[in-house]
């Protein structure tokens, strides 16, 4: 039964309104989909990192052969794991990464306001950044990774 026509009703409690507003919304959030793009965040901390671990190598007494073998070694890698890119859906039974099917992910949403951790058994670790898609489908996101079950 369409809300407009619940809530233009006499007779209808404002209760029953409201438990059926929600339950109309839930089919918006069975699908998900999101366009991904490169994040700009993600370089800097890496960066900032690589930083950090200069200085404190140089600050500290260790040996200069080894700092420089630390520095030389971690420089080069990436710190972070690698981000997500491309398309990324989700829906109710499956989750899919640019036509590829993953298989049982699991969220990490600890730190959320910065990026969403996302493991996949063939891929390992990734990371959806905030400012590598939109922002409302970044929340809308969050709140269906929320609802998932266990």
């Amino acid at each position: 039964m369409p809300l407009w026509l619940i809530k233009s009703l006499l007779t209808t409690s404002a209760k029953f309104a409201k438990r059926f507003s929600r339950n109309a919304g839930k089919d918006a959030l069975d699908n998900t989909y999101l366009q991904i793009h490169p994040s700009c965040l993600a370089p800097i901390i890496n960066s900032s990192l690589t930083i950090l671990l200069l200085v404190t190598c140089i600050a500290s007494s260790a040996p200069i052969v080894l700092t420089l073998y630390v520095v030389i070694t971690f420089g080069r890698t990436y710190w972070l794991h690698p981000a997500l890119k491309g398309q990324l859906i989700l829906t109710s039974s499956l989750t899919t990464l640019n036509n590829i099917e993953l298989i049982s992910p699991r969220y990490f949403l600890a730190f959320h306001h910065w990026f969403i951790g996302m493991y996949d058994q063939n891929n390992g670790w990734r990371l959806l950044w905030r400012d590598s898609c939109d922002e409302s489908a970044y929340r809308r996101l969050i709140l269906v990774i929320k609802k998932q079950p266990d």
